[in-house]
């Protein structure tokens, strides 16, 4: 029950435009692992170490 509320509570704070972040429904939330406990998607691990470089260079230019 108490996941029930949480649900319709996050729902109505979007719909009513309270400033909470983003509100994305995902049936099947319940069923992932925790991310510390999932391993890394290599295909995605992937290509962030690729442009790893070129963001720390940009980030050291916004500084």
């Amino acid at each position: 029950m108490a996941k029930r509320w949480r649900r319709l509570r996050m729902g109505l704070q979007t719909l009513l435009g309270a400033p909470r972040g983003f509100f994305i429904p995902y049936r099947y939330a319940e069923a992932i692992a925790p991310a510390d406990v999932r391993a890394p998607y290599a295909p995605l691990e992937a290509l962030f170490r690729h442009g790893e470089p070129a963001l720390t260079e940009h980030l050291a230019a916004v500084d």
